[in-house]
């Protein structure tokens, strides 16, 4: 199923789907990745991204915070 749009709008923030895909993307670590905006009551929307790992890495926080950094 498709986004419904590619952008996500945070707290007044213009954020772009693929491009947050991109940039998980180019972490050795990541196989792939889909980005979508999650209602927050706060932001408007926040960042959800669901993410697959390549062979030989572990989900974890750390691994977690890493991705978000």
């Amino acid at each position: 199923q498709a986004r419904t749009d590619d952008m996500i709008i945070s707290a007044g923030y213009n954020i772009a789907g693929p491009e947050v895909e991109s940039a998980l993307l180019a972490h050795e670590a990541v196989a792939e990745c889909g980005v979508i905006g999650v209602a927050d009551e706060e932001r408007g929307q926040i960042v959800k991204a669901f993410v697959v790992l390549k062979p030989g890495y572990t989900a974890n926080e750390v691994m977690t915070k890493t991705l978000q950094d």
